[in-house]
């Protein structure tokens, strides 16, 4: 009866070391899975980031040519201002001039020659 007893024990303790063992493979695997999406969630924040990076460089030079465009914008208002009073001060000067048209032109020239 103890050898039965004992043979009994001994193989219930082998059933349980095989368990053990598929259930530390399964732990095996499952860990290795997660490892895997832990590399696959860290290569994404890393490619997230990457692009993060070139979306703020590429607002940062947005931001730059629209300053560059406001500050052309307002030297060409302030150039156009200018030129619409110096265009205004010169039709000034012209209106001083009496200018005759051609038939005019040709009429006195006709005279000189009689």
């Amino acid at each position: 009866m103890l050898i039965n007893e004992s043979a009994n024990r001994v193989e219930r303790g082998d059933k349980a070391v095989q368990r053990s063992s598929e259930i530390l493979q399964r732990i095996v695997q499952n860990t290795k899975q997660t490892a895997d999406v832990v590399i696959e969630i860290a290569a994404a924040m890393k490619e997230q980031s990457g692009s993060s990076e070139q979306i703020s460089s590429a607002i940062e030079q947005l931001n730059q040519v629209t300053q560059q465009n406001a500050a052309l914008v307002e030297e060409i208002s302030s150039a156009g201002e200018d030129l619409s009073t110096r265009a205004s001060e010169l039709f000034q000067m012209l209106q001083a001039f009496k200018v005759k048209n051609a038939n005019e032109i040709y009429d006195e020239f006709q005279s000189y020659d009689q």
